[in-house]
């Protein structure tokens, strides 16, 4: 996107009140993936950086590096790699442009593999952020160093039980979603485990990588009708592919840092014409939107299940994913395609999306609780 409109979006979000923090959730360099270079890259990533500073002064900004920072794209290197092949030009060069609110502890693990923590000053708030970068099926090191490259899950579970014994609340940022297509299924399956065993520190993850408006939710192994935990998809500023610029404004209860409520605001680019400056508005509320009474993992759930059978709940649906963009149609196919990966975490468990399948197959014409009913039943019965 043209800088012009980073600045806007900049100067957008300086106006909101009461912004305690701002979560940069990754993917600041181009998409033109053959154009990329280790100095365009870092030209980049400065450049941005210096915007944010310049338009949000004193406001903490936490930041995780994206799969399109690195050189060539979506190549991380385990730690111990050295010379013209290792990753750890990018972790350094980062973190001196984006560590500006970040205590130096956050600063040791960043340059061994992208990944910190720190316990945000005077409240019981822990944040997470983790390189689900390194991963990624195309991240070609995996051929040699399979195994928890960089020794991050082992990290985050000893981090997490920390947070746990000091009765801490865990927000976790990450670039690439859970069950995404991207990452290996090895990863998928320890992640999931991780989260659900600290699903009572865990209050919320947050995530890029898609560019779309959406989320993802994590049941419980061995009560698969139990929805245990959340990750939310921001969106992006970048109208790559087929989507609106946009950035959402999440609603923090400071007790328990559970998500109350989130705003999304954009503008529709194809509006834009010549010499034209954004205008960014509020796009919607998300429990307003869909009917929602809390943010909890049950209710989202509740939300998928209604957005089965109810097609102008789904339409909205659909319209907020692409952020107001016309420029997408659906199908039952790809309907069930959204609501499966919204149930999804683990692409080799496919327990709910099989039972969404199920349900909306049915010939018979049923009432919208009686779906929901028969979806519940179908999960218990498969315990």
């Amino acid at each position: 996107m043209p800088l012009d409109v980073v600045r806007s979006a900049l100067e957008s979000i300086r106006k909101q009140k009461n912004i305690s923090m701002v979560y940069m959730t990754g993917d600041l360099v181009s998409h033109a993936i053959w154009e990329t270079s280790k100095k365009k890259n870092l030209k980049v990533i400065n450049l941005v950086a210096d915007l944010f500073r310049e338009y949000l002064g004193d406001i903490p900004v936490i930041p995780i590096i994206g799969n399109h920072e690195t050189h060539p794209v979506n190549v991380f290197a385990p730690y111990f790699i050295q010379g013209p092949t290792s990753t750890n030009w990018l972790y350094k060069e980062f973190i001196d442009s984006w560590g500006w609110s970040l205590p130096e502890s956050a600063r040791q693990t960043f340059l061994k593999g992208g990944y910190y923590s720190f316990v945000v000053k005077d409240t019981n708030l822990r944040i997470i952020v983790l390189n689900s970068n390194i991963y990624q099926k195309l991240n070609w090191w995996n051929v040699l160093y399979p195994i928890d490259m960089n020794d991050q899950l082992k990290w985050f579970t000893t981090t997490l039980m920390e947070a746990e014994q000091n009765e801490e609340k865990v927000h976790i940022l990450s670039h690439i979603p859970p069950g995404s297509e991207d990452t290996m299924q090895v990863y998928q399956r320890e992640y999931r485990k991780i989260v659900e065993r600290f699903e009572h520190t865990i209050t919320a993850e947050f995530n890029g990588h898609t560019h779309y408006e959406d989320f993802t939710l994590f049941y419980d192994k061995n009560n698969s009708s139990q929805a245990v935990g959340a990750a939310y998809n921001g969106g992006s500023i970048t109208s790559y592919y087929n989507v609106n610029p946009n950035y959402r404004v999440y609603k923090v209860d400071k007790g328990t840092w559970e998500l109350n409520d989130f705003d999304s605001y954009g503008f529709n680019i194809s509006l834009i014409q010549d010499d034209m400056s954004p205008e960014w508005n509020k796009l919607y509320s998300f429990k307003e939107q869909y009917g929602l009474k809390s943010m909890r993992p049950e209710e989202l759930n509740n939300l998928v299940i209604r957005m089965m059978d109810d097609s102008a709940l789904f339409d909205k649906y659909f319209y907020n994913f692409f952020k107001g963009s016309n420029r997408e149609q659906y199908d039952s196919k790809r309907k069930m395609k959204i609501l499966c990966d919204i149930m999804t975490s683990e692409m080799a468990d496919l327990t709910h999306c099989n039972q969404l399948k199920k349900v909306t197959s049915t010939k018979r014409r049923r009432s919208l609780t009686s779906i929901g009913e028969e979806f519940t039943k179908g999960l218990k019965r498969k315990r």
